[in-house]
Order: C-alpha cells, then structure tokens, then sequence
C-alpha cells in the first residue's frame, strides 16, 4: 500500500513538474511571441514611414519632371516663335523686295515707253 501510495506520489510529482516546465515553456514562448509582436509593429511603423517617404519622393519627382517637361515645352514653343518671327521678318523683306523690283520693272516700262515715243 505504502509503495502503491509512494509511486502515486513520484507519479504526481513528476506530473506536477512535467506541468511546471511546459507552463515555464508556455511563457517563455508567450514572452517571445510579444517581443516579436512589438518588433513587428515596429518595422510596419517604420514600413508606413519608408512607404510615406518615398511616396513624397515619388511626388516630387513627378512634379520636378512635369516643371522640366513644362520647360521643355516653353523652351519649344519660344524657339517656334523665333522661327516664326525670323520667318515672318523674311517673308516682309522678301515682300519689300518683290515691291520694289515690281517698281524698278515699272519704271523700265515707263522708260521704254517713254523711248520708243
């Protein structure tokens, strides 16, 4: 009986140890779980963060190129402009010419005229 009683008693004592260490190995686990937890919540804090920088970035990339784009185009429509002022200055001394090579002809007319009377 004593024996049968001492056995049951190393038989719970060994069951309340084998308890004792899982419950150590639960919260010790449980304590890693949190750790991780907080580190992972850390890096999306800082994932939020480098997504937010980088979207400003991203933004202002698309400004800067959007302004040189807009440059481009002013740079562009200045220098069509030139043309068509330098083009139109020809074209008005090409009409002043034509004017007066169209008077010259006139007066030689005038001049034959006046030499075969």
């Amino acid at each position: 009986n004593r024996s049968a009683n001492e056995a049951i008693s190393i038989h719970n004592d060994d069951k309340d140890r084998i308890i004792r260490e899982k419950t150590e190995k639960i919260l010790l686990l449980e304590e890693e779980i949190n750790k991780l937890t907080r580190e992972l919540e850390s890096m999306k804090v800082k994932f939020d963060m480098d997504v937010q920088h980088l979207k400003e970035t991203l933004d202002q990339h698309i400004i800067i190129l959007q302004e040189q784009h807009l440059e481009e185009k002013n740079k562009i429509i200045h220098d069509l402009s030139l043309s068509i002022k330098t083009a139109e200055a020809k074209f008005r001394e090409s009409e002043q010419r034509r004017i007066e090579t169209h008077n010259k002809l006139q007066d030689i007319r005038g001049n034959i005229r006046v030499f075969v009377r």
